[in-house]
Parts: C-alpha cells; structure tokens; sequence
C-alpha cells in the first residue's frame, strides 16, 4: 500500500517538475523572440535586455504560484488593469523606435496624405487600396490641422503613430470582447493576454497603414458576425449582418486579404440547412457591401475629388 502511494507521490511530483520546467523553458522562448525583435530596434538594446526578464519573472511568478486561488480572481479587471499598462508601453515603444526616413508604401501615403495631395497618381491608381487609407489619413490629419493649425509632416507623422497604437489596442480589446462573448471572461483573459504577448503587434502599431486598419476591421467583422450569430432571430440579427457587410465593404477597400472572412461566413450561410430567413441574410449581406462601396467612392469624390481609377 505504501509503496503504491509512494510511486504515485513520485509520479505527481514528476508530473510538476515537468509542467514548471515547461513553463520556464515557454517564457525563455518568448523573451528570446522579444529581444531578438526589439534589439534590432532600439538603439539601447541594454535596456530591452534588462526589461523583459523582470516582465517574464513577473508573470511567472504570478501565475505559478500555487497559494493563488484564480477562482477568486476578477478577469475581467485584471485584464484592463494590464492593458492599461500594456498600452502606455506600446505607444512608448512606438514612439522610442519611430523612423525618421518615409519609405516604402506607408511613407507614399503619409507624405501625400500630409500634404492633402495625390504626388504620385500613377502609384495610387497601381494600388487602390492606399488611396482608400490615404482618404482616411487625409480626413484625419484635416481634423488634427484643425485641433493644432500650426502642423507639418512631423507632427502629421506623429500623429499617425499614435492613430496606429489606438487601432492595435481596439483591435485587441474587441478580440478579448468577443472571447467573452463565445466563452467566459477566464478564458477570455488568457486570449487577451496572449494577444498582447503578440511581438509583430508591437512592431506595426507605428505604423498607421492599412496592416493595422485591416487588422481592425477583421476583428470589427468577427464581432458583428458573432453578435448576429448569437442574437435572437429578429432584427437584430439583419442589424448585425448590415454592420458586418459595411465593415467588409471597408476592409475589402483596405485590405483585400481581409475580406476572405466575408467569403468564409457566405460560404458558411449557404452550406447550412436553406432556409429563407439565412437566404435573405446573404442577400442583405451583399446588398449592404455593395451599398457601403457606393457609399465609399461618394465620400472620396466629395473629399478629395478623386475619380475612381480603372
């Protein structure tokens, strides 16, 4: 009998060790990946190098510590308590790190969209889908003019970088929303957490590009499609299906990888059992799409002045 016992205190101390060990070797993998991403930006890399083991060390020792009773603890409040923090950091990281040098696409659309001007039309007839953010970007450095008149392409810049920190936060706030929707708010803590452990978030957040905006609006299109999922059958349900066809509509105009999700939930309405309330769903769906893009190239014109380019 004791020997019976004792093979089974051995297997559960085992079992322990071995759990723990995993547990270490977990958050010495992501300190790795996290320094190996922000030494190669910031210029002290000392200064990542003693951060992030004091972080790691935190959050080991507040989840393993085995006196914890996580029944007792509010998810909810723990999770906005580290997203506040988490979110002072990211706009600190992003505006530690931020380029002086505008290049790439994003550059081509912050200096015309600074400048409240096409400077290259042939690029933005090439790629439609920038003149589309840089309309949103025209439309939000018009609002920042108006708030400080005396602006120039740095401020505009700084500017956007705190645009591209806010859409990541929101992004991530809204994925733990919706984790609470389909789940609970514990498992919805550890889907918010992991997000924010996300490093290539931390890197994009800079930049207000149409990586973020995408990003954005697929979480905007996941919430919508969940809400009219989880409604009672109504009107609510058709609202919810108008939101996510106008959300669609945007992000096929942002980023057209993104609107694989509308494709995924069409697909999804026609492979259940037919019925005609799902197809007057799918029809409102489309229907809303092409009403939202009509409704796009309108705010451009009225903008910008732009003609729709073939």
């Amino acid at each position: 009998m004791m020997n019976s016992k004792s093979t089974e205190m051995m297997k559960k101390t085992c079992k322990d060790h071995f759990f723990k060990a995993g547990q270490w070797f977990w958050f010495v993998f992501v300190y790795g990946i996290a320094l190996i991403a922000f030494s190669s930006l910031i210029q002290k890399s000392f200064f990542a190098m003693i951060l992030l083991p004091i972080v790691v060390y935190g959050i080991y020792h507040f989840f393993m510590r085995e006196r914890i009773a996580f029944k007792e603890i509010n998810y909810q409040i723990v999770f906005y308590v580290v997203s506040i923090v988490f979110a002072v950091f990211m706009f600190f990281v992003a505006y530690s790190v931020r380029v002086q040098i505008f290049s790439w696409d994003w550059g081509k659309v912050i200096r015309s969209a600074s400048e409240d001007n096409l400077t290259d039309t042939t690029y933005f007839a090439i790629y439609p889908n920038n003149e589309f953010w840089y309309c949103i970007l025209t439309f939000f450095f018009r609002m920042v003019h108006f708030i400080w008149p005396e602006t120039g392409l740095n401020e505009f810049y700084l500017a956007s970088i705190a645009l591209g920190c806010v859409m990541t936060v929101a992004s991530i706030l809204l994925l733990h929303h919706i984790a609470v929707l389909i789940w609970n708010e514990k498992k919805a803590f550890f889907v918010g957490l992991m997000t924010w452990f996300c490093m290539p978030l931390w890197l994009w957040a800079m930049y207000a590009y149409t990586d973020i905006a995408g990003m954005l609006l697929l979480v905007v299109m996941l919430y919508c499609y969940t809400k009219a999922v989880l409604s009672e059958p109504g009107w609510k349900v058709f609202c919810w299906l108008c939101l996510f066809g106008v959300a669609a509509s945007a992000a096929f105009s942002v980023k057209v990888t993104v609107f694989i999700l509308f494709i995924a939930v069409f697909a999804c309405l026609l492979l259940q059992k037919k019925s005609w309330k799902k197809i007057i769903a799918g029809i409102v769906i489309v229907a809303t799409v092409a009403a939202a893009r009509n409704l796009k190239n309108i705010f451009m014109s009225y903008l910008l002045d732009i003609n729709t380019k073939a």
